[in-house]
């Protein structure tokens, strides 16, 4: 969202902190009804959750964004979150769905790189 839209809070007011028995884990949870189309219409929207992180960086040390793998123009999110990225992870399952990202992940990184240069895959 953008910050003049009426239902924008700032990503530090939505922090949700879990404590477990072996630490903290800090989430960021997502509007179900969040609408991809909504989010598209934006100039520049790929930006956003970089943006938003950008603000977070002196309290975290590692952010994990944990999202669907398709970065096609039917997935926002997933191209929001390659373009908030320093490293990409992607597990796959022995699945004919996820083994059919692996062979389309270079190419759609590839696409990616007019929004951000740098991106890579760190590990498979």
């Amino acid at each position: 969202m953008e910050e003049h839209d009426p239902f924008y809070v700032p990503i530090e007011h939505v922090i949700v902190t879990c404590e477990y028995e072996n630490g903290t884990i800090h989430l960021v949870p997502t509007r179900r009804s969040a609408s991809p189309t909504g989010l598209t219409s934006q100039l520049g929207y790929e930006y956003r959750l970089s943006e938003e992180l950008a603000r977070l960086e002196e309290f975290f040390v590692i952010c994990l964004i944990d999202c669907p793998g398709s970065t096609s123009a039917l997935n926002p999110y997933a191209r929001c979150a390659l373009v908030a990225q320093d490293r990409i992870i992607m597990p796959v399952q022995m699945q004919k769905f996820s083994m059919d990202a692996v062979y389309t992940a270079p190419e759609e990184i590839e696409e990616m790189k007019r929004y951000k240069a740098d991106i890579h895959i760190a590990a498979f």
